[in-house]
């Protein structure tokens, strides 16, 4: 063989030296070819398409299920029923695209994983750091998702106002004496984040629950069970609480408990 000819899609003929690369925008490349040996002899020409990708993936994080919330200052709270969900995709430039090989991931601390299923979280601060590959290795820049996982319920505290006294172990209030409730999500970072207090609700007796918006008053006479409960901003709902009144005209007892009476 005296030489190898070739040219890329339809340029200059270029005397084949050694392994070379095609460079350039994404898409299709026809590669023509033939040889001379050392009497002038000279093959037909022969031809190949190849497909250059250089582009490489995108990959998303999705969190999905659960109950998610943004707060003011941009950090992302989630509910612990919360799975994350990654998807890649190899987006097709000039008709070209080699597909997604795999999507890897690092849990915190962890080591590259290959993503196969929705992740689960543990009560935490966390950092999921993802990437995807295509099937030619054109690798994704590192990508980095933020997220505070609140499994801890809201903690409420019923007040009563005055006048009110407790003896044998009843509370008796009066018509106009005011209760309220006092909340708080409790944090302890980094292993326990809180997404904040949403609201607190409470029914009385046998009623419907409603949100709590200020003080509020019984004033029907009687024994009455309020029951009450918190939720923080990702749904996480405190266990229901009770606290019995007992709803009379406070000067008919004032003698029986007026050890313990606040007037």
């Amino acid at each position: 063989v005296k030489e190898t000819k070739y040219r890329i899609n339809s340029g200059d003929w270029l005397t084949y030296s050694g392994t070379y690369t095609i460079t350039g925008s994404d898409g299709l490349y026809a590669i023509e070819y033939y040889s001379t040996d050392n009497l002038g002899n000279t093959e037909i020409t022969k031809s190949t398409t190849v497909k250059l990708d250089n582009t490489p993936p995108v990959s998303t994080l999705t969190p999905t299920g659960g109950k998610q919330y943004s707060s003011s200052d941009g950090k992302l709270y989630a509910s612990a029923d919360t799975r994350y969900f990654l998807e890649g995709n190899d987006p097709v430039t000039n008709n070209v695209a080699s597909g997604l090989r795999e999507i890897k991931y690092l849990l915190d601390s962890t080591p590259n994983i290959t993503y196969i299923q929705p992740l689960p979280l543990t009560e935490g601060i966390h950092t999921i750091k993802y990437f995807s590959v295509d099937n030619l290795e054109n690798t994704e820049s590192l990508k980095s998702f933020a997220v505070n996982v609140d499994s801890a319920a809201p903690e409420t505290k019923i007040k009563v106002g005055t006048p009110a006294f407790e003896t044998a172990g009843i509370t008796y209030i009066s018509s106009t004496t005011e209760i309220s409730f006092e909340a708080n999500d409790p944090e302890n970072l980094p292993r326990q984040p809180a997404s904040g207090l949403n609201y607190t609700e409470y029914r009385i007796d046998d009623g419907s629950f409603i949100q709590y918006t200020s003080k509020f008053v019984i004033p029907q006479e009687g024994a009455h069970t309020i029951e009450y409960r918190s939720l923080d901003n990702v749904a996480n709902t405190e266990q229901t609480k009770t606290f019995t009144v007992y709803v009379t005209h406070l000067q008919d007892y004032a003698l029986t408990g007026a050890e313990k009476i606040t007037l």
